[in-house]
């Protein structure tokens, strides 16, 4: 009898054992032993790692995350051009929306207030919301790719002899640009590249400025001045809602 009662404590361990066995199988089958199942280790059962159960975005952090469209001064890409608008600036609301009330539609002629600042390394001189870039002197800027800072209007001087002879004009994207072309062939072969903003090249001190030189328009006002037959050509002229050639 006594031999019948051990076989059966025995038979009992054996069936304990199996079923502890069976259970942890059955909550964890990744088999990193944390319970949860995803194989983090953290035991949350989400498998982001971070052992709190959700794995939702969290507005505020600064960075656009799952179904976000904004977060703070993070729009992933996004600006009030590809919202539908031309001018402006988006903002994020408290629920990670983006808000285009400071968006705004083109008016013909006028510009976008520039918010100034501390003056860019990339200009001469400033005066309240414009950037003054001059090359004074012979051949003083000659082959330069000259590119307007963005935040501010852009006027770019080329005062002496082939000042500016060859160079470029990159005009900031949303503000306004005026280049001004004084002495002989200051301008020549110059091309000018407008932003949204107003766009105008003045020629018309010298006969001989801005031979050759080119101008592409923007949807904005674009205008060139001459004097004598040096007429530079104004590209895009067609899009501009108020283009005036020489």
């Amino acid at each position: 009898m006594i031999a019948s009662l051990l076989a059966i404590v025995s038979g009992c361990r054996g069936d304990y054992h199996g079923s502890a066995n069976d259970g942890e199988t059955s909550s964890d089958e990744s088999g990193d032993g944390d319970g949860d199942g995803d194989g983090d280790g953290d035991g949350d059962g989400d498998g982001d790692g971070d052992g709190d159960g959700d794995g939702d975005a969290v507005c505020g952090n600064g960075v656009v995350e799952d179904q976000e469209a904004c977060d703070q001064s993070d729009f992933a890409g996004e600006d009030c051009k590809s919202q539908g608008f031309e001018l402006g600036k988006l903002a994020c609301d408290d629920q990670c929306a983006i808000d285009t009330s400071g968006c705004t539609m083109l008016t013909c002629g006028m510009n976008e207030q520039p918010q100034g600042g501390d003056c860019p390394q990339e200009c001469s001189s400033c005066s309240e919301d414009t950037c003054n870039i001059e090359c004074n002197g012979t051949q003083a800027c000659v082959g330069d790719q000259i590119v307007c800072p963005e935040g501010w209007n852009c006027n770019i001087v080329c005062n002496g002899t082939q000042s500016c002879t060859n160079a470029d004009f990159d005009c900031p994207d949303d503000f306004a640009c005026d280049i001004t072309c004084i002495g002989i062939q200051s301008c020549v072969n110059t091309v000018t590249t407008c932003g949204f903003g107003t766009c105008e090249i003045d020629c018309a001190v010298d006969s001989q400025s801005c031979t050759n030189a080119t101008v592409d328009c923007g949807p904005n006002g674009c205008a060139a001045t001459c004097g004598g037959n040096s007429k530079p050509t104004l590209d895009g002229c067609n899009e501009s809602c108020d283009c005036q050639a020489c």
